[in-house]
C-alpha cells in the first residue's frame, strides 16, 4: 500500500485492489488540495504535537511532571479542536471539504 503526500489523495494499493473497497464517492478524494496546504501544515503543527503525540507523551511519561505539562497540552489542545470545529462552516476542520487534517485529527 502506497500512502503520502505524493498528490494529496487517498492511499491506494499497488494493484488497485484498494478501490474496491471504499465507495465510489471517496475514490477520487482529494486530502491536501493545493489552496489549503499552508493552513493544512498549520494546523498539522499543533495538532501532531499536543493531540497526536500528546496522548503518547502523557500515557507514557514516567514523571508526574511531565504527565501534568503533557496532559495540560494534550487538554488545550483538544479545547482549540473543539472550539475550531463548533465555529465551522461544515462538518470538517475546513469546512465541506475533508482534508488530511480531519483524517489525522
Amino acid at each position: 500500500m502506497r500512502v503520502g503526500r505524493g498528490g494529496g489523495r487517498l492511499p491506494a494499493h499497488q494493484d488497485y485492489q484498494f478501490d474496491d473497497l471504499i465507495d465510489q464517492k471517496y475514490r477520487g478524494l482529494v486530502l491536501y488540495p493545493e489552496a489549503l496546504r499552508k493552513e493544512i501544515d498549520e494546523a498539522h503543527e499543533w495538532q501532531y504535537d499536543r493531540i497526536n503525540n500528546g496522548v503518547y507523551k502523557s500515557g507514557f511519561a514516567t514523571k508526574q511532571e511531565a504527565y501534568e505539562r503533557n496532559v495540560v497540552a494534550l487538554f488545550e489542545a483538544l479545547d482549540r479542536a473543539e472550539a475550531h470545529l463548533a465555529a465551522g462552516l461544515g462538518p470538517y476542520w475546513f469546512g465541506k471539504d475533508m482534508t488530511e487534517v480531519d483524517v489525522r485529527l
